[in-house]
């Protein structure tokens, strides 16, 4: 009777053998579920509950990878201004699975195959962006970390930066001729390199020695550019009121036409053609936004665009950076189809980069909250 019962064993557990080398992985784990409401991780792994560990893990990889993909301003409404993207994702995906979002893991009990637990848990992409804008733990650890990193920079490194970037400006602001571009590109050249050595942790005492050299040859190239730009100016200025002149009569004839109601979009686009040419960039911004005001604008036959992105052109060429960005907001709200939509968000992201840059780094100070901003 014992041997019949121990064959009888070794049959079932034969059985059993092949039955699992027969298993065929869950479709969940050899084709990962994607669709635009939640987020997925799978793991295996003999035991189950080191699998379900290693499937949010996972899950919160995947979650991070693609908040690496989002905007910058998606990334601020959520995490806050001035955030490194990849610094928050990173932080996504090491703190979401020891977060308590996902309460609501799903796993498959009976999903063994080959001596392996297959476990797949999910969860919606909404409670991962409430987590970036709510999770306390989540804004606590970020702003230690961005500490940590304002902590590290010495202070003499963020004035030698400092004096870098206000070299770079002001070479990207000298009147170019033929005469000056080698010397200009030269010194542009430098100060690259040096920014490069100062990043590669190269001895800040030679960075510094050739910074004074180059903002001493700076300043003999300033000064022998600000005649340059006074005969230029004035050559300008000579020109533009000759144009100015000679455009007087066409220009009284088209604004004529408008008072009438007589008009049609090629006066429109000609007389913002004739402000941008004259540079007279006030009466430009003047005529498309009283132009995009009339009762009549049906007549611009689905060109409006151009003419709010006209208003940008002002705005920029006056250097009013506010007006620029309250401009930009609305052209991106009422004209999101528009050929010129990337360019208004660049000029935009430009403005703002600026106005960070210019900002300078903030004085260092034991006790100072960390620099929100740390990154410019």
């Amino acid at each position: 009777m014992r041997i019949v019962l121990a064959a009888l064993a070794l049959l079932a557990a034969a059985c059993a053998a092949r039955a699992a080398d027969d298993c065929t992985p869950p479709t969940f784990y050899t084709s990962l579920p994607r669709d635009q409401d939640y987020y997925y991780g799978v793991a295996r792994d003999p035991d189950t509950e080191l699998a379900r560990e290693a499937a949010i893990r996972n899950l919160g990889r995947q979650a991070g990878a693609e908040v690496e993909g989002w905007s910058a301003e998606r990334v601020a409404a959520l995490a806050g201004p001035c955030r490194d993207k990849f610094q928050v994702a990173a932080g996504v995906g090491r703190l979401l699975p020891k977060s308590d979002l996902l309460s609501g893991w799903e796993q498959d009990d009976f999903a063994r195959c080959g001596g392996f637990s297959y476990v797949l848990v999910r969860i919606e992409k909404e409670r991962v962006a409430r987590f970036l804008k709510e999770s306390a733990r989540f804004h606590r650890e970020l702003a230690d970390s961005l500490g940590v990193r304002v902590q590290k920079v010495e202070g003499r490194v963020d004035a030698l930066t400092a004096r870098l970037d206000r070299l770079e400006a002001s070479l990207g602001r000298l009147p170019r001729g033929a005469s000056t571009n080698v010397d200009a590109d030269k010194l542009g050249a430098d100060v690259a390199e040096m920014r490069a050595n100062l990043k590669a942790g190269k001895p800040r005492a030679d960075v510094e020695r050739r910074l004074a050299a180059v903002e001493d040859s700076y300043a003999r190239l300033e000064a022998r550019m600000r005649g340059y730009q006074s005969a230029r100016d004035a050559a300008e200025a000579a020109r533009l009121s000759a144009q100015r002149a000679a455009k007087a009569p066409e220009l009284k004839s088209l604004l004529s036409k408008l008072d009438a109601g007589t008009w049609a979009y090629p006066d429109a686009a000609r007389v913002a053609g004739i402000d941008s040419g004259l540079k007279d960039y006030d009466s430009l911004r003047t005529f498309c936004r009283g132009l995009l005001s009339r009762p009549d604008r049906a007549k611009l036959s689905g060109h409006e665009d151009f003419f709010a992105y006209m208003i940008m052109v002002g705005d920029l060429s006056l250097k009013d950076d506010a007006a620029t960005l309250r401009d930009g907001e609305a052209f991106l709200k009422n004209y999101p189809g528009s050929d010129m939509y990337e360019a208004v968000k660049a000029e935009m992201n430009g403005v703002i980069a600026s106005a960070r840059g210019a900002a300078g780094p903030a004085p260092a100070s034991a006790v100072d909250a960390p620099d929100p901003c740390p990154n410019r």
